[in-house]
């Protein structure tokens, strides 16, 4: 129905005339529309098909009947655009006949040749083309997908952890020596939370828990969990860090400490919130747990310790055990306060201490290695890259090395080097036609592999600039030793592409 003229819609099906050729131009008009837009009859318009039907039964404004959109063919030809508007009239007399459709759309044949076998390949070239086009754009939208995947991924698991899984590698449990671990809890949660709507307290949770998180992104530490109002955090792994792990927390905990005090509860704004913390060093045992929902969980008894010095603690103050303590005073900076023995479940009587503050200059001092260590790690991540590139075998100076190192293409050609090849040239016209032609019908150069050779383990992937297998400026492929990394982050890596001695061989 989307196709049949208006005129013929308000007949109903008491028409005694199924159809008329005024009624066949009006429905060419759609079908041409389609084609042209690659949509549907009424193209992106946001209505069900019996809104469109009944718009174009009664418009909304009687001089002004309703028709697709027009401006999708903008960069279409006039021509077309012309005929449609004819063809859509809403009175038929208005309507060309189809014989002067094709006069006017003939405009579209010049070019074409009269051997019906061109004009298919030159149509299966054009539908080629259009798939070349849809791929990239679907393979864009796959990689964007990608992309979150990833990031939610990350949010999940440490990175380390998150790229071994992307892999595909099992993750195995692994324990450290000496890590410290941060429980915090707030006091009077459950009177609040009673006394609160269910909304009030996600709000006040998602407030508070965002306040957090952008505080601990500044240290080298790791979120575990969240359960309720329950917040843990670790240092010291998946990747070890010496004795910083504690000072890492403590620091940490310190900044958290004074953005509570400035903390604003919405629903609540007169009340304060009150955080107690604990924390402690010791060794555990990490590892991901679960397929379905996979977490990075902890186990030992530094775990339960650290819990238990959190919830002995009280209110707006650092419970800090004699493990911990000790480490941070061989790191120096820290100011203690002593509170004696705390009887523990499980534990018995441990002597325990206040974390009350922290030196100025030893904070300057931590935060400025913090940010030289982050530095060093992302300088060594990306020469770690470099090196893993440049030391493959059989990698040559040419113009198919560009690629390597830099971000590929969507479409990704995978070629070995190793393998022999023929080249084949093409005229000194057609490589002029072809600069300002990249997709042109005639090959400048083919690269024929031979067959009989097996492939390369090692295989380069060409970029999106080498997805034409010509390479004109080519005298030879010669083996050139890997550079520095260190140089080529410096300077960039280089390419030498000597000119083509018109006298080699095909």
């Amino acid at each position: 129905l989307l196709y049949r003229a208006p005129e013929l819609l308000r007949a109903g099906p008491t028409a005694t005339v199924p159809g008329t050729p005024k009624g066949d131009v009006y429905s060419f008009g759609i079908v041409l529309y389609e084609i042209f837009t690659r949509r549907g009859p009424f193209g992106e318009i946001e209505c069900t098909p019996m809104e469109c039907l009944k718009r174009v039964l009664n418009p909304l404004d009687p001089n002004t009947p309703f028709r697709p959109a027009i401006q999708p063919l903008e960069t279409s030809f006039d021509c077309v655009r012309d005929c449609l508007k004819e063809c859509w009239a809403e009175r038929p007399e208005d309507r060309p006949d189809f014989k002067t459709i094709r006069n006017r759309l003939r405009v579209l044949r010049k070019g074409m040749r009269p051997n019906i076998f061109d004009n298919m390949m030159a149509m299966m070239e054009k539908y080629a083309n259009n798939l070349e086009q849809l791929v990239d754009e679907r393979t864009d939208q796959l990689q964007e997908e990608k992309k979150k995947t990833e990031a939610l991924l990350l949010e999940m698991l440490p990175r380390p952890v998150a790229e071994q899984l992307k892999r595909g590698h099992k993750v195995e449990a692994e324990s450290y020596d000496l890590v410290t671990i941060y429980f915090s809890d707030i006091v009077g949660f459950t009177s609040m939370s009673a006394e609160s709507t269910p909304l009030q307290v996600v709000d006040f949770l998602n407030d508070l828990y965002t306040c957090f998180d952008s505080i601990i992104g500044h240290y080298d530490v790791y979120k575990v969990e969240t359960i309720g109002d329950a917040y843990m955090v670790v240092s010291g792994l998946p990747i070890r860090n010496g004795l910083i792990h504690a000072a890492e927390i403590a620091s940490m905990s310190l900044q958290l400490l004074e953005a509570v005090a400035e903390f604003k509860i919405r629903h609540r704004p007169n009340d304060r919130l009150y955080l107690r913390i604990g924390i402690h060093s010791g060794p555990v045992c990490a590892g991901v747990v679960g397929l379905k929902m996979p977490r990075y969980c902890l186990f030992g008894d530094t775990v339960n310790t650290a819990s238990r010095m959190e919830s002995t603690g009280q209110p707006l103050k650092i419970h800090c055990s004699l493990q911990t303590k000790e480490i941070l005073d061989s790191l120096g900076g820290y100011q203690f306060q002593e509170r004696g023995l705390v009887p523990m479940k499980g534990k018995g009587d441990q002597r325990t201490f206040w974390l009350v503050g922290e030196d100025p200059d030893a904070r300057a001092r931590r935060t400025k290695e913090r940010t030289e260590r982050r530095g060093s790690r992302a300088l060594n991540k990306y020469l770690g890259m470099l090196k893993s590139v440049t030391n493959l075998p059989g990698v040559r100076s040419s113009l198919k090395s560009r690629s390597l190192g830099l971000p590929r293409g969507s479409l990704p050609r995978s070629s070995s080097l190793e393998s022999p090849k023929r080249l084949r040239f093409a005229s000194g016209a057609m490589l002029e036609q072809h600069r300002y032609h990249r997709y042109s019908d005639d090959a400048l150069m083919e690269v024929i592999s031979d067959s009989s050779i097996r492939r390369s383990d090692y295989s380069i992937s060409d970029g999106a600039e080498d997805i034409t297998a010509s390479c004109p400026c080519i005298e030879h492929l010669g083996t050139d030793p890997p550079a520095d990394p260190a140089y080529l982050l410096t300077n960039g890596p280089t390419v030498t592409t000597p000119l083509l001695n018109n006298s080699i061989a095909t």
